[in-house]
C-alpha cells in the first residue's frame, strides 16, 4: 500500500488546522473545567481542554489511507501526552505543533525500519531456499543500498531527536526566564535583553529543526523507493530460481510418500 503523503489529508484535517479553536464536535465548550471533562471519561481530555484538535475514532476508522490512520491516531496520543505534562503547561498550540511533527517524522522512520526487516526476512528465506550464488546480483547490490541508506536514515534521525529536545529545553528556559522576578541586581532591562537573545535563539533552532525534517524526510523517501525495488526483486527471483537439490529431492520424497498413502 502506498505511503500518503501528510499534505495528501483533507483540507480541514491537515495539522495547520487542527490547532485551530472552535467548529469542532470533538472539542469541550469553553467554560468547562479539568475535572468535569474528566468525569466525562472523554478520551483525550488534557488535548481538549487545551482545545487542541483531536480525532475522533469514527473519523480513523472511516479513513481509507492507512498511513493516514496511523499519522491521526499518533497526533491524538502525542497531543495528550504533552498537554498532560506540566513541563508543556506554557507551550502555545503552534509549539506544540512543531514539536509533534517533528516527532511524527521521527516516528515513521521506525515505520520504515521495521519494513526494512521484513524485506530483509524475504531475503533470507531465498538464501535458504535457492542458495546465496543463484541469487541474482542485481538483488544482492541493491540490498547493499538499502544498508546504506538506512544507516544514513538513522543518522539524521537521530540529528533530528536531539533538534526536538534543544529546543523544547530552549522553550523551558525561556519560559522559566519570563517567569523570574527582577530585583535591584536583575533589572527588568537586563531581563528584558535575556527574553530577546533567548527569542532569537529558539527562532534559530525552529530553523534547525525544519531543516532536519526535510533532511530526514528526503532519506525516508530514499529508501522507500529502493525497499519497493527490493521487494519488487525479491517477488521476481521466487518466479524465476531454480530450488536447490536438496528442495527438489524433499519434494520427490513428498510426492513418493503421498503415492505409497493412496496406493
Amino acid at each position: 500500500m502506498s505511503e500518503p503523503q501528510e499534505e495528501s489529508l483533507r483540507v480541514d484535517n491537515t495539522p495547520e488546522n487542527i490547532l485551530q479553536e472552535g467548529g469542532s464536535e470533538e472539542e469541550p465548550p469553553a467554560k468547562k473545567s479539568k475535572a468535569s471533562e474528566q468525569k466525562e471519561d472523554s478520551p483525550y481530555p488534557f488535548a481538549k481542554l487545551r482545545s487542541i484538535r483531536i480525532f475522533s475514532e469514527r473519523e480513523i476508522n472511516g479513513q481509507d489511507a492507512e498511513m493516514t490512520r496511523v499519522y491521526w491516531t499518533f497526533w491524538n496520543t502525542t497531543a495528550e501526552e504533552l498537554c498532560s505534562d506540566g513541563a508543556y503547561n506554557d507551550w502555545g498550540k503552534r509549539d506544540l505543533k512543531l514539536y509533534i511533527d517533528a516527532a511524527w517524522v521521527i516516528h515513521k522512520t521506525k515505520l520504515q525500519e521495521s519494513r526494512e526487516t521484513e524485506v530483509q526476512e524475504g531475503i533470507r528465506e531465498l538464501q535458504d531456499r535457492y542458495g546465496s550464488s543463484e541469487l541474482p546480483v542485481k538483488l544482492r547490490t541493491e540490498d547493499e543500498n538499502v544498508t546504506e541508506l538506512l544507516a544514513q536514515l538513522q543518522d539524521s534521525t537521530a540529528n533530528l531527536t536531539e533538534l526536538n529536545v534543544e529546543l523544547s529545553k530552549s522553550r523551558g528556559k525561556f519560559f522559566n526566564l519570563k517567569q523570574r522576578p527582577t530585583s535591584t541586581s536583575y533589572t527588568q532591562e537586563i531581563k528584558d535583553d535575556e527574553i530577546r537573545k533567548m527569542t532569537k535563539t529558539i527562532s534559530e533552532k525552529e530553523k534547525n529543526l525544519y531543516g532536519g525534517m526535510a533532511d530526514v524526510k528526503k532519506d525516508q523517501d530514499s529508501i522507500k523507493k529502493a525497499l519497493t525495488r527490493l521487494g519488487n526483486i525479491i517477488e521476481k527471483t521466487k518466479r524465476n530460481c531454480q530450488p536447490l537439490p536438496s528442495d527438489i529431492l524433499d519434494q520427490g520424497l513428498q510426492t513418493v510418500e503421498a503415492t505409497i498413502i493412496t496406493t
